[in-house]
């Protein structure tokens, strides 16, 4: 199936896509032409995960513009990149959709089936007070509000790429209008010494999926 949607340096400044599976693992493969490394690490995943985890590959090589695909590797910490490349790489796929977001600057990326259960997760990755602004939202938007934190929350522990992060501790949102299927906040990540702030977009993809994007003003 064609992009579902893209996102061409506008609202950030690198490009992003979400693609929609409806390909067989045959039409990937076909195309990928997986490393050695990457076939080892694909016959192991089982399930959705083995066309979200194909569907993100081929997405990235469309959107790096090379005439040629060029494996994805990670490195010490878990975070791709592609070799050679100075492009930056983030990857994210939840219950058939895959998001890539390719560029030059400091991002992340992550996209989330909006599910029930993320409320009993909510504890541990919001503080006292962004509990309170999700329930401000109001009950018919409260779901989609607890998706936003976490989904920013993600993006930021990918931009930072080193693992070691606690969700509710060392990430936060500030204050933003809950209510929206889309718009702009702004994520902060404080560990230790460091104190960076990232601008943060999210949307409401169709009606079952929520993207957030972040990334570091230059």
């Amino acid at each position: 199936m064609p992009i579902l949607k893209r996102y061409d340096h506008s609202p950030f400044p690198m490009d992003v896509a979400v693609w929609s599976i409806a390909e067989e693992e045959n039409w990937f493969l076909e195309r990928l032409q997986l490393s050695e490394t990457e076939a080892g690490h694909f016959v192991r995943l089982r399930g959705r995960h083995r066309l979200e985890w194909l569907a993100s590959r081929w997405l990235v090589h469309e959107l790096s513009g090379r005439a040629e695909r060029a494996p994805i590797v990670k490195d010490e910490f878990g975070k791709p990149f592609l070799p050679g490349s100075s492009q930056q790489v983030s990857i994210s796929h939840s219950h058939g959709l895959a998001a890539v977001a390719v560029g030059q600057c400091d991002f992340g990326l992550d996209i989330q089936q909006i599910v029930g259960k993320i409320k009993n997760l909510a504890p541990r990755f919001l503080s006292t007070a962004e509990a309170a602004q999700a329930a401000q939202a109001g009950a018919a938007h409260y779901l989609r509000a607890l998706h936003i934190y976490w989904c920013i929350k993600e993006a930021l522990y990918k931009a930072y790429g080193r693992r070691a992060l606690d969700l509710r501790a060392d990430l936060s949102v500030e204050p933003f209008d809950t209510t929206q299927t889309e718009g702009r906040a702004i994520g902060w990540i404080k560990k230790g010494a460091m104190v960076q702030a990232y601008q943060a977009y999210f949307e409401q993809v169709g009606t079952g999926h929520l993207l957030a994007c972040v990334w570091r003003d230059t």
